[in-house]
């Protein structure tokens, strides 16, 4: 789809803007398989580590260590939704391709210390849209 590479850059400014440490410890979670999709698909070339997401077939591979998720980049999620599983939620861009309006306006959401294990609750979180 025109505009995701633009939007990986958008997400990357957000984990390059973290430390070192910071960065070990962050997930890319994605409301959407396309987001995941293009996370995962040009997100190696701007150091991002692989997206996970609850949506449709991604489900399938859910994150395996706790350990690694104290922050996570949300894309699409909306802020009051990311509060029931971290303390600290704010939101630090909007995603806005420039070649569509289907995705306008997306949030990006920079979530720290997680209230509840995501890998204890993956089996529960499944979001099927077909």
């Amino acid at each position: 789809m025109f505009g995701w590479e633009e939007e990986v850059q958008s997400i990357a400014k957000v984990y390059h803007a973290l430390s070192p440490d910071e960065q070990q410890h962050c997930s890319i979670l994605a409301a959407d398989y396309g987001e995941a999709g293009a996370v995962d698909l040009y997100g190696k070339k701007y150091g991002l580590p692989h997206a996970i997401s609850r949506h449709a077939s991604y489900w399938l591979w859910p994150p395996t260590d706790d350990s690694k998720i104290e922050i996570a980049i949300a894309i699409g999620y909306a802020e009051s939704s990311m509060k029931k599983y971290f303390e600290d939620v704010r939101q630090v861009d909007f995603l806005t391709p420039a070649y569509t309006q289907e995705e306008n306006e997306t949030p990006v959401l920079l979530c720290h210390h997680p209230k509840i294990s995501i890998v204890k609750i993956w089996p529960t979180l499944r979001q099927n849209v077909y």
